[in-house]
Protein backbone atom coordinates (compact mmCIF):
# COMPACT_ATOMS: atom_id res chain seq x y z
CA UNK A 1 0.00 0.00 0.00
CA UNK A 2 1.81 3.31 -0.79
CA UNK A 3 -0.19 6.31 0.57
CA UNK A 4 0.57 9.65 0.96
CA UNK A 5 0.24 10.41 4.87
CA UNK A 6 0.18 13.99 6.35
CA UNK A 7 0.85 14.80 9.77
CA UNK A 8 -2.26 15.60 11.55
CA UNK A 9 -2.13 19.12 13.25
CA UNK A 10 -1.30 19.04 17.08
CA UNK A 11 -4.67 18.85 19.18
CA UNK A 12 -2.74 19.60 22.36
CA UNK A 13 0.30 22.22 21.47
CA UNK A 14 2.27 23.03 24.32
CA UNK A 15 2.44 26.26 24.87
CA UNK A 16 5.91 27.77 23.60
CA UNK A 17 7.86 28.74 27.24
CA UNK A 18 10.41 31.58 27.16
CA UNK A 19 13.79 30.13 28.18
CA UNK A 20 16.73 32.00 29.77
CA UNK A 21 18.79 32.25 26.96
CA UNK A 22 22.13 30.57 25.89
CA UNK A 23 24.73 29.90 28.65
CA UNK A 24 27.40 32.27 28.36
CA UNK A 25 30.12 31.18 25.72
CA UNK A 26 28.02 28.99 23.58
CA UNK A 27 27.42 29.72 19.72
CA UNK A 28 23.26 29.83 18.65
CA UNK A 29 21.94 29.14 14.98
CA UNK A 30 19.21 30.97 14.26
CA UNK A 31 19.18 29.28 10.80
CA UNK A 32 19.62 25.60 9.96
CA UNK A 33 23.43 25.80 7.71
CA UNK A 34 22.26 25.61 4.22
CA UNK A 35 23.22 22.49 2.62
CA UNK A 36 26.31 21.02 0.86
CA UNK A 37 26.38 21.29 -3.17
CA UNK A 38 26.96 17.67 -2.17
CA UNK A 39 24.21 17.11 0.02
CA UNK A 40 21.66 18.52 -2.57
CA UNK A 41 23.09 16.87 -5.67
CA UNK A 42 23.40 13.47 -4.14
CA UNK A 43 20.74 13.59 -0.97
CA UNK A 44 20.79 9.45 -0.73
CA UNK A 45 25.08 9.54 0.49
CA UNK A 46 23.20 12.00 3.46
CA UNK A 47 19.51 10.56 3.37
CA UNK A 48 19.82 7.30 2.50
CA UNK A 49 16.95 7.61 -0.10
CA UNK A 50 16.51 9.30 -3.80
CA UNK A 51 13.79 11.07 -3.12
CA UNK A 52 10.37 11.30 -0.40
CA UNK A 53 8.92 8.41 -2.76
CA UNK A 54 11.65 5.82 -1.78
CA UNK A 55 12.36 7.02 1.69
CA UNK A 56 8.01 6.06 1.52
CA UNK A 57 8.41 2.87 -0.03
CA UNK A 58 11.09 2.41 2.42
CA UNK A 59 8.40 3.08 5.49
CA UNK A 60 5.79 0.87 3.79
CA UNK A 61 8.17 -2.38 3.75
CA UNK A 62 9.48 -1.45 7.26
CA UNK A 63 5.70 -1.80 8.10
CA UNK A 64 5.07 -4.84 6.50
CA UNK A 65 7.99 -6.60 7.40
CA UNK A 66 7.41 -5.57 11.12
CA UNK A 67 3.68 -6.27 11.11
CA UNK A 68 4.38 -10.04 9.85
CA UNK A 69 6.79 -10.58 12.17
CA UNK A 70 4.10 -9.87 15.12
CA UNK A 71 1.89 -11.92 13.32
CA UNK A 72 4.58 -14.37 13.24
CA UNK A 73 5.71 -14.05 16.85
CA UNK A 74 2.56 -13.73 18.52
CA UNK A 75 1.66 -17.37 17.38
CA UNK A 76 4.74 -18.82 18.18
CA UNK A 77 4.90 -17.11 21.94
CA UNK A 78 1.53 -18.75 22.20
CA UNK A 79 2.26 -21.98 21.19
CA UNK A 80 5.33 -21.83 23.33
CA UNK A 81 3.12 -20.92 26.63
CA UNK A 82 0.73 -23.80 26.27
CA UNK A 83 3.98 -25.99 26.12
CA UNK A 84 5.38 -24.47 28.93
CA UNK A 85 2.48 -24.64 31.20
CA UNK A 86 2.04 -28.44 30.52
CA UNK A 87 5.89 -28.63 31.29
CA UNK A 88 5.55 -26.94 34.35
CA UNK A 89 2.59 -27.98 35.46
CA UNK A 90 2.66 -31.86 34.62
CA UNK A 91 -1.40 -32.63 33.87
CA UNK A 92 -4.43 -31.63 33.39
CA UNK A 93 -5.64 -32.21 36.54
CA UNK A 94 -2.55 -30.04 37.86
CA UNK A 95 -2.69 -27.12 35.54
CA UNK A 96 -6.63 -26.97 35.89
CA UNK A 97 -5.92 -26.64 40.17
CA UNK A 98 -3.81 -23.54 39.33
CA UNK A 99 -6.02 -20.31 38.05
CA UNK A 100 -3.51 -18.20 36.64
CA UNK A 101 -1.91 -21.06 34.37
CA UNK A 102 -5.55 -22.04 33.42
CA UNK A 103 -6.36 -17.77 32.75
CA UNK A 104 -3.08 -17.96 30.80
CA UNK A 105 -4.13 -20.82 28.66
CA UNK A 106 -7.11 -19.66 28.24
CA UNK A 107 -5.92 -16.45 26.87
CA UNK A 108 -3.61 -18.36 24.31
CA UNK A 109 -6.80 -20.32 23.32
CA UNK A 110 -8.40 -17.28 22.59
CA UNK A 111 -5.95 -15.22 20.90
CA UNK A 112 -5.85 -18.33 18.53
CA UNK A 113 -9.25 -18.49 17.94
CA UNK A 114 -9.57 -14.51 17.80
CA UNK A 115 -6.46 -14.28 15.37
CA UNK A 116 -7.84 -17.03 12.66
CA UNK A 117 -10.97 -15.23 12.47
CA UNK A 118 -9.99 -11.68 12.38
CA UNK A 119 -7.02 -13.05 9.75
CA UNK A 120 -10.08 -14.16 7.65
CA UNK A 121 -12.39 -11.52 7.94
CA UNK A 122 -9.59 -9.31 6.68
CA UNK A 123 -7.94 -11.16 3.83
CA UNK A 124 -12.31 -11.43 2.70
CA UNK A 125 -12.20 -7.50 3.16
CA UNK A 126 -8.78 -7.75 0.79
CA UNK A 127 -10.26 -10.14 -1.54
CA UNK A 128 -13.63 -7.99 -2.29
CA UNK A 129 -11.42 -4.26 -2.49
CA UNK A 130 -9.29 -6.00 -4.94
CA UNK A 131 -12.36 -7.22 -7.38
CA UNK A 132 -13.74 -3.87 -6.26
CA UNK A 133 -10.51 -2.24 -7.78
CA UNK A 134 -9.84 -5.02 -10.76
CA UNK A 135 -13.96 -4.30 -11.86
CA UNK A 136 -13.20 -0.84 -12.91
CA UNK A 137 -10.01 0.33 -13.45
CA UNK A 138 -11.09 4.39 -14.68
CA UNK A 139 -13.22 4.14 -10.86
CA UNK A 140 -9.75 2.95 -9.60
CA UNK A 141 -7.97 5.62 -11.22
CA UNK A 142 -10.06 8.46 -10.51
CA UNK A 143 -9.84 7.05 -6.49
CA UNK A 144 -6.01 7.34 -6.96
CA UNK A 145 -6.24 11.00 -7.68
CA UNK A 146 -8.56 12.17 -5.30
CA UNK A 147 -6.34 10.60 -2.73
CA UNK A 148 -3.07 11.63 -3.87
CA UNK A 149 -1.40 14.06 -1.05
CA UNK A 150 -4.78 13.40 1.29
CA UNK A 151 -4.86 11.32 4.75
CA UNK A 152 -6.66 8.50 3.38
CA UNK A 153 -6.61 4.65 3.88
CA UNK A 154 -7.37 4.20 0.19
CA UNK A 155 -6.04 2.07 -1.72
CA UNK A 156 -7.43 0.11 1.80
CA UNK A 157 -10.70 1.32 3.44
CA UNK A 158 -11.30 2.25 6.94
CA UNK A 159 -13.01 -1.14 7.83
CA UNK A 160 -9.53 -3.15 6.43
CA UNK A 161 -7.76 -0.85 8.41
CA UNK A 162 -9.41 -1.26 11.88
CA UNK A 163 -9.56 -5.00 11.60
CA UNK A 164 -5.73 -4.72 10.88
CA UNK A 165 -5.52 -2.48 13.88
CA UNK A 166 -7.24 -4.81 15.85
CA UNK A 167 -5.09 -7.93 15.09
CA UNK A 168 -2.12 -6.19 15.88
CA UNK A 169 -3.36 -5.32 19.38
CA UNK A 170 -4.38 -8.69 20.33
CA UNK A 171 -1.23 -10.09 18.68
CA UNK A 172 0.73 -7.92 21.04
CA UNK A 173 -1.65 -7.84 24.05
CA UNK A 174 -2.48 -11.74 24.78
CA UNK A 175 -0.07 -13.45 24.63
CA UNK A 176 1.81 -10.53 26.53
CA UNK A 177 -0.96 -11.48 29.59
CA UNK A 178 -0.81 -14.69 29.37
CA UNK A 179 2.29 -15.21 29.95
CA UNK A 180 2.78 -12.62 32.78
CA UNK A 181 -0.20 -14.84 33.54
CA UNK A 182 2.07 -17.98 33.12
CA UNK A 183 4.71 -16.33 35.16
CA UNK A 184 2.87 -15.76 38.03
CA UNK A 185 1.52 -19.43 38.27
CA UNK A 186 4.69 -20.45 37.49
CA UNK A 187 6.59 -18.51 40.80
CA UNK A 188 3.46 -19.61 42.85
Amino acid sequence: MNRSHQAPPDPVASPVEESPGPAPGTTVLTESPPASEEARSRPELFLGYENSKKALESLRDWYTTWNGRLADRSVEVSYALIGANWAVFGSRDQLLDEPMAKISLVLVVTFLGLNLALTRIGTQMLQRRYYYAESNSSRWDEEYQEALGTRTPWPSTRAIDGVGQLLREIRTWMPLAAGVFFLIAFSW
